[in-house]
C-alpha cells in the first residue's frame, strides 16, 4: 500500500471488522531515497489491540512493521515485511540477512513473520507458475512420507494427479539452498552464492530444522556444490549411487541426516526417472521408524 490508497486499506479493513490498524509508513521518512522505488510501505490490521513493536532492523524501515497483540492462547509478537526483489541490488539480501539476524534473538513469547518474502521459486518450465515443479517435489516427499510409515510399495508408480500427493507440502520444510535470484536467464545465481550461502545460511538452518531427511533437488549445480561442503563441514560420506546419490551426513549433536539428491522436477521425464530410483532405493534400504 502506499500514502495515497492507504485511506482505502483503512476503509476495507473497518468493513472487515478489522479495527485496529498500524502501517510502515506512520513513522517513515518523508525524504527517503530513492524515492521511486519506496513509496509502499506493510500494513497490519487486526480485530484485537495492537501494540507497537520496535521492527526488525531492515535497510529500507518502510518495508517491515511489528506489533504484540494479545489473545488467547498469550501474547504473540507479529512481524510483517516486504522483501524488496532482486531488480534492487543487494538491499534484497541484505533484507533477508536482517530478517534472520532480528528472528535469532531471544524473545519471550511466540513470534509470527508473514508478508511478501520475495523468495526465488523455480519456474517449473514446462509447467506454469511452478505447477510441475510442485508436482514432482510433492511426489519425492509423499514416497519418503511413504517409506517412513512402511506404506511403501515395490510396484509404486509415479501419480497421475497433483491431488494424489498434495498433502505431501505438510509433511516438509522447504527452502531455498541459494537465497537471491539474480536479475539473469533463469536467475541462475553467481559463484560466489555457491560458494558461500550454503556455509553461511544452509547449515544454520538445518540445526534449526534438524531434518531426518533432505532432498536435494537438483542433481548439477545443488548436488556438486552441496555434498562438498557437507563433507568438509558435517562428516557426509559417500553412499549408494544407482540412479540417485544416497548419502548421509551428521548435525552438530551426531544425529544422522540422510541427504537423496534427485533431479529436479521442473520436467516429468526427469522427476519420473529419480522417483523410480528413489522408490528403489528406499525399497532396498529402507528408513527406519522413529
Amino acid at each position: 500500500m502506499t500514502e495515497r490508497t492507504l485511506p482505502l486499506w483503512r476503509a476495507a479493513c473497518s468493513v472487515l471488522g478489522l479495527g485496529e490498524v498500524m502501517t510502515s509508513l506512520d513513522h517513515a521518512d518523508q525524504k527517503r531515497v530513492p524515492s521511486a522505488r519506496r513509496r509502499t510501505g506493510v500494513l497490519i490490521a487486526s480485530r484485537m489491540p495492537l501494540e507497537y513493536s520496535p521492527p526488525l532492523e531492515v535497510p529500507w524501515p518502510e518495508t517491515g512493521a511489528a506489533a504484540t497483540v494479545e489473545t488467547p492462547v498469550g501474547e504473540i509478537e507479529l512481524h510483517v515485511v516486504h522483501v524488496p526483489n532482486a531488480a534492487n541490488g543487494s538491499v534484497k539480501p541484505q533484507t533477508l540477512r536482517a530478517i534472520r539476524t532480528g528472528l535469532a534473538q531471544s524473545a519471550p513469547g511466540p513470534r509470527i513473520l508473514c508478508g511478501d518474502l520475495n523468495i526465488p521459486q523455480e519456474a517449473g518450465h514446462p509447467g506454469h507458475d511452478g505447477r510441475e515443479f510442485g508436482f514432482g517435489a510433492a511426489a519425492y516427499v509423499k514416497a519418503v512420507a511413504s517409506a517412513i510409515q512402511g506404506a511403501l510399495s515395490a510396484e509404486a508408480m509415479p501419480p497421475a494427479f497433483p491431488t494424489e500427493v498434495s498433502d505431501a507440502w505438510s509433511l516438509c520444510a522447504f527452502w531455498e539452498a541459494i537465497k537471491c535470484a539474480p536479475n539473469r536467464p533463469r536467475g541462475e545465481p553467481y559463484a560466489p552464492m555457491w560458494a558461500n550461502c550454503l556455509d553461511l545460511l544452509l547449515l544454520e538452518e538445518l540445526e534449526r530444522i534438524r531434518p531426518r531427511v533432505v532432498l536435494a533437488l537438483g542433481r548439477t549445480r545443488l548436488r556438486d556444490s552441496l555434498r562438498p561442503v557437507l563433507r568438509r563441514r558435517r562428516r557426509l560420506s559417500w553412499g549408494t549411487h544407482n540412479g540417485l546419490e544416497r548419502d548421509t551426513f551428521y548435525l552438530g549433536d551426531g544425529s544422522p541426516v540422510e541427504l537423496f539428491s534427485l533431479n529436479h522436477p521442473g520436467r516429468r521425464p526427469h522427476w519420473h526417472r529419480s522417483l523410480r530410483a528413489l522408490n528403489h532405493s528406499l525399497m532396498s534400504q529402507p528408513l527406519t521408524k522413529e
